[in-house]
């Protein structure tokens, strides 16, 4: 709607002799009982001015007021701190310990070991709410701090966690809020009311932070050792079940290996005696023909050929039979007729040949030996197969070592402190000039929309009081 500066015109007619309808201030025809055409209004800087500088008094004391109340808000609001400190990577002697725990473990295991590795968890230890929170409790930091506090601890609690910022100043990320996997140097800061409160919190905070992260190592250090050991537990004892199969395996081979060659010297020992029979039944016959050719030639006790002859020379009665004799067969009926009877009879008599024949002893001795194979009884006997199972002392060593072995990361410092919190008196919120000069400009802005609708309100009346005349 355009805005002119117009006469104002007089409501009547130069003709009173003529009925013509009343005309507002504006000049416009007046109909009662409906609103003037909105759309034909004009409206007078002059007058708008004029209306607002009729409501003087209600916009000064708008503005006055307004200003007053943001004055007391940013009073009354309380004063925020930001106490902050700096991280950064560790020095390589301040994880010594935990590097030579996962080197007696044999490495690649869950414990990180370098610098950046073990910064990168002491990151995600910072900046877990649960911590925080841990912490804040731990340490009776609400109790101490907000004795009279009336909201609750837990929306307290929140508040707190909120206010921790964890900033990854190295290596800057490639946009702002963007993921770093691995940052070297961290800005740690806390939105507090008390500012000596808050740094002590801050300082400590990054202490417990450290020891947390060094027990959850330890802690994780110990369930590998454990680990291991039952590894091993089981891999020893499947070693020790493998060779006690094995070795089961080999009493049984080594007893069905005796049992054939005891039967096998059981049947040589066996045909020994047969053959021994056969023999002592082979003399006895023998000695049975020599002892008639000895009552023939009327020889009672051993003798030899030449004292035969000489004695048939001395009788008178030489027997060339016995000069042409078989020395073979002569040997035997020489001995006498008393000689051969007690030979056969002896012969006859015996109940084993056994005994007789040194093949037989020497088999039996071999069966003997054999039944009583040390080795065998050796291996029945044993009560550990440890010192005959290859590679098992190692793990034994292993296992010793494992036990022996007490992870202690109490000297383990996670970070490097480049810069501690201390106390700067420098206040985040509120900004109370702003809030007053907030205060002020809306105040005003209220002020005058108040005063335009007041004076808008009061012509409105007036030209309906006008138009009732």
């Amino acid at each position: 709607m355009s805005v002119e500066i117009s006469s104002q015109i007089k409501s009547g007619s130069d003709n009173p002799g003529r009925d013509y309808p009343r005309r507002d201030y504006l000049g416009q025809p007046v109909v009662y009982g409906v609103l003037p055409d909105q759309l034909n209004d004009e409206i007078s800087l002059a007058d708008l001015f004029s209306k607002l500088a009729s409501q003087w008094k209600l916009i000064i004391t708008a503005t006055v007021g307004g200003t007053l109340l943001a004055a007391v808000l940013a009073l009354l609001l309380p004063t925020a701190y930001q106490p902050s400190l700096k991280v950064s990577v560790p020095l390589a002697g301040n994880i010594a310990d935990l590097v030579m725990v996962n080197t007696l473990l044999g490495g690649n295991n869950d414990l990180p070991t370098s610098q950046q590795a073990v910064f990168t968890s002491y990151y995600n230890m910072l900046r877990s709410g649960n911590v925080f929170a841990e912490y804040i409790y731990e340490s009776n930091y609400l109790e101490k701090h907000y004795p009279d506090a009336t909201e609750d601890k837990p929306a307290l609690l929140a508040s707190m966690i909120k206010g921790l910022k964890i900033n990854i100043e190295e290596p800057k990320p490639e946009r702002k809020g963007g993921y770093v996997a691995n940052p070297s140097r961290l800005a740690v800061s806390l939105e507090v009311e008390n500012e000596a409160a808050g740094i002590e919190l801050l300082n400590n905070f990054v202490i417990y932070a450290n020891q947390r992260l060094v027990n959850n190592l330890q802690n994780n250090a110990h369930t590998i050792i454990r680990h291991k050991i039952e590894i091993l537990t089981k891999q020893m004892a499947k070693l020790r079940e493998q060779y006690r199969h094995d070795r089961v395996l080999a009493i049984n081979k080594m007893e069905l290996g005796n049992d054939k060659k005891i039967a096998q010297l059981q049947e040589q020992l066996s045909a020994y005696v047969v053959k021994a029979k056969a023999n002592r039944t082979t003399r006895i016959a023998n000695a049975g023909e020599a002892l008639k050719m000895a009552k023939s030639l009327d020889i009672i006790y051993p003798t030899t050929l030449d004292a035969m002859a000489q004695r048939g020379q001395e009788g008178r009665n030489v027997s060339t039979a016995i000069t042409v004799v078989d020395k073979q067969a002569s040997s035997l009926y020489l001995q006498g007729t008393k000689y051969l009877s007690a030979l056969i009879e002896t012969l006859e008599n015996r109940k084993s040949d056994a005994q007789y024949l040194k093949e037989v002893n020497n088999l039996k001795e071999r069966i003997q030996l054999i039944k009583n194979d040390q080795t065998l009884v050796a291996l029945k006997k044993r009560q550990s197969d440890d010192p005959w199972i290859k590679g098992l002392p190692a793990k034994l060593a292993e296992m010793d070592a494992l036990k022996a072995l007490s992870p202690d990361f109490t000297d383990v410092v996670a970070f490097t402190l480049d810069g501690s919190a201390v106390i700067t008196n420098k206040k985040i919120k509120p900004n109370r000039k702003l809030i007053v000069a907030v205060g002020f400009i809306l105040s005003l802005f209220i002020a005058l929309f108040v005063a335009m609708i007041v004076a808008s309100l009061k012509d409105r009346n007036m030209a309906t009081e006008n138009a009732g005349d």
